[in-house]
């Protein structure tokens, strides 16, 4: 990944429907050195309705 600031967002959608984006989420963060790896990890909470978490780690 090259140095900068990065937006990554993710979604669920229900079989069938291409359109409609499902408790979407989206996250900004920066990396200094280059190269590097980030890690995510998005997490959706217990309800359909509920929203993503985001896990990173670095190396």
């Amino acid at each position: 990944m090259t140095p900068g600031t990065h937006r990554i967002a993710v979604f669920f959608r229900y079989r069938g429907q291409r359109s409609a984006r499902l408790a979407e989420a989206s996250r900004e963060f920066s990396t200094a050195e280059a190269p590097s790896v980030v890690r995510l990890t998005a997490r959706l909470g217990p309800r359909n309705g509920s929203g993503f978490r985001f896990e990173d780690s670095r190396s």
